[in-house]
Order: C-alpha cells, then structure tokens, then sequence
C-alpha cells in the first residue's frame, strides 16, 4: 500500500468513526467478558444511550458492534433479540438483551468476588461514613 492509499484509508477511518460516534456524544464502552463488570458495563451503555438519545427500538443494534471476544461468540449463538429491555412480561423479559445478557455474563465467580470485595471493605482514613455507605451499596444495586 502507498503513501497516498494509506491517507485515503485513515480518512476513511476517522471518518466511518464520526459515524459511528458523533463528536460531542458519549461514546458507548466496550465488553469482552471475562472479568469485566457486566453490570457496570450496562449502567455505561445506559448512561451513553441516556445521554445520545438513542431510542429503545435501536439499542440492540448500537450496542452489538461494542461486544468484543468471548461476548461477540455470544451474540452470535443469540436468536430473536429485539428489545433491550422489555419488561412487558415474562417472555419479553427472558427474550430482552439484558436479561440474556446477565445470564451469561454475570457469573457465580462475579458475585462471589463482590462479596469478598465488600466483607473486605473498611473505611477509610478521611472517608465520610456517607461516602462509605454510597460504596457499599453499589454492591447491593449490582
């Protein structure tokens, strides 16, 4: 590949990434699996489709291209996910992204981990018991 061959691939690059993320709009994170938070993960994207506006019938389709690795094999053994989160009723929910999402992902190793993480925690030097309390309960929420 050329010099110029290769300024016109950057441009094109820079360009499909303004696409896909307008300047100004929050960008949507990543998930590979593994020891990530997935809960964490969806409070992001939630976050991201909150502050980008994306409207609910199109939040299966902006996410899925950020599932890397072990979550992108994942995807594509799912069939029929159309809603996000649709808790209509119970076959809306079992067939919502999130729900299958947390399934998969969050894992008895994940919770168990949390638990040590929160038996472990003291407050720190300096740290409002407020403070302490809001860390706290981030392991309830999840």
């Amino acid at each position: 590949m050329n010099a110029n061959a290769l300024q016109q691939l950057a441009a094109a690059l820079q360009a499909a990434v303004q696409h896909v993320i307008p300047s100004g709009q929050e960008p949507y994170p990543e998930y590979w699996g593994g020891d990530q938070d997935p809960v964490g993960w969806l409070d992001q994207v939630e976050k991201a489709f909150t502050a980008n506006q994306v409207a609910d019938n199109r939040k299966v389709n902006v996410i899925v291209p950020r599932l890397k690795g072990a979550a992108a094999t994942w995807w594509r053994t799912q069939n029929n996910v159309q809603d996000w989160d649709n808790q209509t009723d119970a076959n809306t929910i079992a067939a919502s992204f999130v729900t299958r999402f947390r399934n998969r992902f969050l894992t008895r190793a994940i919770e168990e981990r949390w638990a040590a993480e929160l038996e472990q925690r003291k407050q720190s030097p300096g740290e409002t018991v407020d403070t302490l309390r809001v860390t706290c309960m981030t392991y309830f929420t999840e």
